[in-house]
């Protein structure tokens, strides 16, 4: 009876019904003086709110913004709030904050860009490939910045791409990046040695990962960089899924990063202020607030507008119809967006590629000596094909792209012709310009230019299709001549340069393997997918060798997708004159040795199909002469002559007396049916073209 207890309401559960009412059971009076620190803290924020004319959680939150340690920095618009707002501030904490922030920084770092001009870029993949569409570009971890960075993104963190500067000459010993973001790779490529991750003991530090950070931070990039002055290199910056960066400014420098750069808000608020009585840093600071988000200063109101986003303080701003509440709120749909779709972005498929950098003229070097450094030679095409020297030189990339059109050119001289020149090769035998790979003063004259003219003006009417033209050859009269020429023929054209008679041919290796396929009926013409595995023999050992061997048969595709590899030649095709992988050739040899019959008479793979086609040839019902007609058919597209046919019917009768063959069972004999096909596989008839 000596004390009294007040009850006070001090909040209330928004769901509660009434919401005056309460229930109690009992009461524990504790000493805590914790709680009551708490209470009266809870009294007075509820207090403030009040006088604010807000919710007390949205002063909370306020609250719990200014007391994060990102504010410590003067590049956050709040420093100043932040250190004069302290219960210690006095007038002189308000000289020393100003003197700090008004003095410039005082280093001798070179700016190497902004990107308020980045048109000397270059970028590849779709990261970097968005071009701003407003003041402001969104971040995937909700932040934003000005519209004048460069940024992987705008889009979401999924996709993938590279972004590239133009080339200069090292001059320091440091880069540094002010940058923000996380799991994006900064390379520097020297002297075009891209392998350099394979070799980080000459190259240190030149590649580097960015410390994972929502606020721009300096990141520097040293190492062997000082080993590398007078060289040539280019930076790359690599987002590789998963990942974004925003990139602000490169500077070079020998001594360290440049200074951190002091908000403007800080300097703005600081300049009038006269005392730091709470009354006055609240409305000097709302004063400087208002003023820079009605100014054009993009990057300063791009700091602010992160902040009170990030901390949900959308509501400070006077109404909801106000400009930064509608940027934050329209800002916030955009990010739910972007994190919905960035899912279900698919990875892209990777390949080695070359893209173009900057425009760069090459010194002859004398006899071949990169030491031995002649007179600078500008990038032109052939003089004796274009009489324009300058075509090139004011050109903002290498020129490499205007170089290719201009081979495809209608007007240009030889693209057309040699193209033209080497299907009538492939098909006849012969060039019209023998010298397949050389139209020059050394190589061969056309044996008929007009000709060669007018195909190469159709092939260009017909938009360079490589199958009208075919067509349009192998539909010719010349096509299809008789490859026996006449007695005068021979005597005025012994070479048959005047094309009087079909030019016999052999069959390259892989027209012989595709034919030896299709013969026994078990070619598949199915297109694309991947190389099949070459087929290792016994005797196909060395460096390199791969772990397993492909199918024998190449799983019945076309040679076309059989696996070439430099140090595992397929044995067959080197037979017949493949030639080693090191460079292109346009005409093969072709040689008549006698590897090539060894190897159709013991190669497994022609045992093999020979051994299927004669199982599906016992199962039809032909027999005897029909049996041996029908193969040749199919072997050769004709029928056998009579003295073929005598010889296959005195092959058939030694394999039945050596072997011992019932003549009930000579139809149905593997062996034998398989000898068979086996010899129509080395007659000259199936690997000549006549």
């Amino acid at each position: 009876g000596q004390h009294r207890l007040n009850i006070e309401i001090v909040g209330h559960h928004p769901e509660a019904i009434p919401r005056r009412m309460f229930g109690l059971d009992y009461l524990v009076l504790e000493s805590a003086e914790s709680d009551t620190a708490e209470l009266t803290w809870k009294r007075e924020l509820d207090a403030a709110a009040a006088n604010l004319k807000i919710e007390s959680d949205q002063l909370l939150k306020v609250v719990s913004a200014l007391q994060s340690s990102e504010i410590k920095s003067p590049q956050h618009p709040l420093y100043a709030l932040n250190r004069l707002s302290s219960s210690t501030a006095e007038e002189s904490v308000l000289k020393k904050l100003r003197e700090e922030c008004e003095t410039k920084p005082n280093s001798t770092a070179i700016l190497f860009t902004d990107f308020t001009d980045a048109t000397d870029w270059s970028s590849t993949g779709w990261a970097f490939a968005r071009k701003p569409s407003s003041d402001f570009e969104l971040s995937p971890d909700g932040s934003i910045s000005a519209a004048d960075v460069v940024t992987s993104g705008s889009l979401g963190s999924s996709l993938q791409g590279s972004i590239r500067s133009p080339t200069f000459e090292l001059a320091h010993d440091q880069i540094h990046y002010r940058i923000r973001g996380e799991n994006v790779q900064i390379r520097l490529i020297i002297d075009g040695f891209t392998m350099d991750v394979f070799n980080a003991l000459l190259f240190e530090r030149m590649s580097i990962t960015i410390p994972n950070s929502s606020a721009f931070q300096w990141v520097t990039q040293a190492g062997d960089l000082k080993n590398y002055r007078g060289h040539r290199a280019y930076i790359e910056i690599n987002d590789l899924g998963n990942g974004w960066c925003v990139l602000d400014k490169i500077a070079f420098s020998n001594d360290g990063p440049p200074a951190v750069e002091v908000h403007p808000l800080n300097q703005a608020m600081l300049q009038d202020l006269t005392n730091v009585n709470p009354e006055s840093l609240a409305s000097g600071f709302a004063a400087s607030a208002i003023q820079l988000l009605s100014q054009t200063d993009i990057a300063a109101k791009a700091e602010l507008l992160t902040w009170i986003a990030a901390n949900d303080l959308e509501f400070c701003f006077a109404s909801g119809d106000s400009k930064g509440g509608k940027i934050t709120n329209g800002w916030k749909k955009q990010l739910a967006e972007m994190v919905g779709k960035g899912g279900t972005v698919p990875a892209p498929v990777q390949a080695i590629g070359m893209t173009d950098g900057s425009p760069e003229d090459e010194y002859v070097f004398v006899r071949g000596n990169h030491k031995l450094v002649g007179p600078l030679v500008p990038r032109r095409s052939l003089t004796a094909l274009l009489d324009d020297p300058q075509r090139y030189q004011n050109l903002r990339q290498s020129g490499r792209l205007e170089f290719a059109n201009e081979i495809v050119a209608p007007t240009h001289p030889l693209t057309a012709r040699v193209m033209v020149n080497r299907l009538w090769h492939h098909l006849f035998g012969r060039g019209i310009v023998a010298s397949v790979d050389n139209f020059g003063a050394l190589g061969s004259k056309p044996t008929h230019p007009e000709l060669l003219d007018y195909l190469a003006l159709e092939f260009v009417r017909d938009d360079w299709s490589l199958k009208r033209m075919i067509k349009r050859m192998v539909m010719s009269r010349t096509f299809a001549l008789s490859s026996t020429p006449s007695d005068e023929a021979k005597k005025q054209d012994p070479d048959n340069d005047l094309l009087q008679s079909f030019r016999i041919r052999r069959l390259s290796g892989e027209e012989i393997r595709d034919a030896i396929l299709q013969t026994s009926e078990e070619l598949d013409t199915s297109m694309y997918g991947p190389s099949v595995p070459i087929y290792l023999t016994e005797f196909m050992q060395g460096r390199g060798r791969p772990g397993g061997s492909g199918p024998l048969d190449g799983a019945r595709r076309r040679s076309v997708y059989i696996e070439t590899r430099r140090n595992f030649l397929n044995p067959m095709m080197l037979a017949f004159d493949m030639p080693i992988p090191f460079n292109a050739i346009g005409r093969r040899n072709v040689s008549n040795v006698p590897a090539q019959a060894l190897i159709l008479m013991n190669d497994p793979f022609v045992i093999d199909q020979a051994q299927k086609w004669a199982t599906k040839v016992i199962q039809n019902s032909a027999s005897g002469e029909e049996r041996i007609a029908l193969l040749f058919k199919r072997a050769i597209g004709r029928p056998p002559t009579a003295d073929e046919l005598k010889l296959c019917r005195q092959f058939i009768e030694e394999e039945v007396n050596s072997r011992k063959i019932p003549e009930a069972e000579i139809d149905r004999h593997p062996e034998l049916w398989r000898d068979f096909c086996h010899v129509l596989f080395n007659l000259k008839s199936f690997t000549f073209v006549y």
